[in-house]
């Protein structure tokens, strides 16, 4: 399901009844506050929105989470399943979460505010096999 380009920015109840929604993208919206959303949901896409804090521990299912485009201070709240983690564009500080998320692929946390990185960190997933890190203040 596909409602991007809209004005959302309050809660849409009749989105979690959709139990058998798989793929949904809600980008370029003015969401600030998330509101549960469909648990077997594979695919979400919540880019160009007004998010700050997230909590999506409950979808066990999602594979791919695109959070790119808001003001994300943290990766905590997230499911630790995702194969595709999409957090370009946030307020991002740190990479002291990334370990939790074992099965990771890929991971974009570009144009954020990290200063530093503990690419030991990094290196206890083994499975990541694209990171981008571009467009940080990265000092040496």
């Amino acid at each position: 399901m596909d409602l991007s380009g809209n004005l959302l920015n309050k809660s849409v109840p009749e989105l979690f009844q959709l139990k058998f929604l798989k793929k949904l993208s809600i980008s370029n919206n003015k969401i600030s506050n998330l509101y549960p959303l469909p648990e077997k949901l594979e695919f979400l896409d919540l880019s160009h929105n007004l998010l700050c804090e997230l909590d999506l521990t409950y979808m066990g299912k999602l594979k791919t989470l695109d959070i790119s485009f808001n003001g994300v201070f943290s990766l905590l709240g997230l499911p630790t399943q995702l194969k595709y983690l999409y957090a370009k564009s946030n307020r991002i500080e740190s990479v002291f979460e990334v370990p939790r998320f074992k099965n990771l692929l890929e991971l974009d946390l570009s144009y954020n505010n990290l200063n530093s990185v503990k690419f030991e960190k990094l290196a206890q997933v083994d499975s990541l096999n694209l990171l981008n890190l571009a467009g940080n203040p990265l000092e040496e």
